[in-house]
């Protein structure tokens, strides 16, 4: 199990969910996938230290590989940035503010 750090670009100190992502995103979404995303802010915003694929799947009543597929789709939606490390597992999110590209 490999241990994730959370980073986040965005300034809140409480769980905050901007319009931009109820009234564009989450229209969109898996209903699991909103869940995954809401729990990454949570987390990140409680300053959480013990964070994995793992553990988000076991808060959520989720498979593993339900969080990867949603971590994937918020990846891909421009919303989360995931650094892998060398066997490829999930090392780091990113949650990006709604209107910032993911760094290099």
């Amino acid at each position: 199990m490999v241990e994730i750090q959370l980073r986040s670009d965005c300034l809140f100190t409480d769980t905050i969910v901007p319009n931009k992502f109820i009234d564009q995103y989450m229209v969109n979404a898996n209903g699991e996938f909103v869940k995954v995303y809401l729990y990454l802010l949570r987390s990140i915003h409680s300053n959480a230290h013990n964070c994995s694929i793992s553990a988000i799947a076991d808060f959520l009543n989720h498979t593993e590989a339900d969080v990867t597929r949603a971590l994937l789709f918020w990846e891909k939606e421009g919303l989360l940035c995931l650094k892998r490390n060398e066997t490829n597992q999930v090392c780091r999110i990113q949650i990006l503010s709604l209107d910032t590209d993911c760094p290099a």
